[in-house]
């Protein structure tokens, strides 16, 4: 009995001990203060945490891309709560919504800052300056994207452009105007801008993506000339960049990456897109908590008004009633990229500034 005893309380000790080193082991798409940036794979690492923080639920996952449509007067709510409010317009200053896309934007931002203040001190012969300039490029370019997307539904933010480790250490920050906020945010590009190399990538930061935002921020500020440059930049890569074809085609399973993205963020089984999810009807894997309402659906599967886009709508029939969902985001494993830029705008854009000039 008591050799049995000594071996179970043997046997306690050490699953409390590989327990322990279980829990600490750093995940390759975070990093913290406690685990410093000091070499060519924590850099690696810290940069993959910054993208990883975008591809949030509170962000380009779903919380903060719902914030423009939801109050589009497109869209009806099959649920109770906060998403009501916005579908209804009824914007409160407690809104979870709100503090949830807050919150994921600044810690992108956050985790942008780390990779800025801390990789260029990286002490490692792998990590050569090509690569520092790459992943501090790369790092700018979102801080400056997070910005811009705060500026368009917050107006001017307050700017923080170092790590924070914690509230006690980050004094109150006044609110910069919306101008000083756009400042900052072609700032990060311009520095981006000599950073990064001219290559395509359409999952990662790249020159281009640069061109991309740029041609956005000056539309907003009203900067035709500069709007239509940027534009054309990336228009005349014609061998890069170019419109699907037939549109329903865009919609098909497995576009990933293609000639129409200049960047996107993709997801994977493991790591689903919630929008998806949210929109979809059960019948095909979602939880069916919005769908667009009987006015816009009529309008889609009007071809003298969409011009053919009754793709974006899928429809399923249950106890006879016509149950509408998006069909925007329709993949069973929730898959779908999100597409932060595509050619599509970018030519939307160069026609706005020309008709300006």
């Amino acid at each position: 009995m008591k050799i049995i005893k000594y071996i179970f309380l043997l046997f306690v000790a050490l699953s409390f001990g590989s327990c322990k080193k279980f829990l600490t082991t750093e995940p390759v798409n975070a990093v913290s203060d406690e685990n410093p940036i000091y070499d060519k794979g924590s850099s690696e690492t810290a940069l993959r945490a910054v993208y990883r923080q975008m591809g949030t639920a509170g962000y380009y996952g779903e919380t903060y891309v719902t914030l423009g449509y939801f109050p589009s007067g497109d869209i009806k709510n099959l649920t109770t709560g906060g998403s009501a409010n916005l579908v209804n317009a009824n914007f409160r200053t407690d809104e979870v919504f709100f503090n949830t896309a807050w919150i994921a934007i600044y810690n992108t931002i956050n985790r942008a800052n780390q990779v800025i203040a801390k990789v260029p001190n990286v002490n490692d012969p792998l990590l050569t300056q090509a690569l520092k300039n790459q992943y501090i490029g790369e790092a700018k370019f979102i801080r400056a994207l997070a910005y811009f997307d705060l500026a368009r539904a917050w107006g001017g933010v307050q700017l923080i452009l170092d790590p924070t480790t914690s509230l006690a250490d980050r004094p109150k920050i006044k609110r910069s105007t919306l101008a000083e906020t756009y400042a900052q945010v072609q700032k990060d590009l311009e520095e981006a801008e000599v950073l990064l190399p001219d290559v395509v990538n359409r999952v990662r930061a790249t020159r281009r993506t640069v061109w991309a935002l740029r041609a956005r921020l000056h539309l907003y500020k009203k900067e035709w000339l500069q709007a239509e440059q940027y534009a054309t930049m990336l228009i005349d890569k014609t061998g890069d960049y170019t419109l699907v074809k037939p549109f329903s085609a865009w919609f098909a399973n497995n576009v990933n990456a293609s000639k129409e993205s200049i960047f996107e963020l993709q997801y994977s089984v493991i790591n689903p897109n919630a929008i998806r999810i949210q929109m979809q009807h059960s019948t095909n894997g979602g939880q069916y908590r919005y769908a667009p309402n009987d006015r816009f659906v009529q309008l889609l599967n009007d071809p003298a008004v969409s011009g053919g886009r009754s793709a974006l709508i899928g429809s399923v029939t249950q106890s006879g009633i016509t149950n509408w969902f998006g069909n925007l985001y329709y993949r069973k494993d929730a898959t779908d990229p999100a597409y932060i830029f595509r050619i599509a705008e970018i030519y939307l854009i160069r026609a706005e500034a020309r008709a300006q000039l």
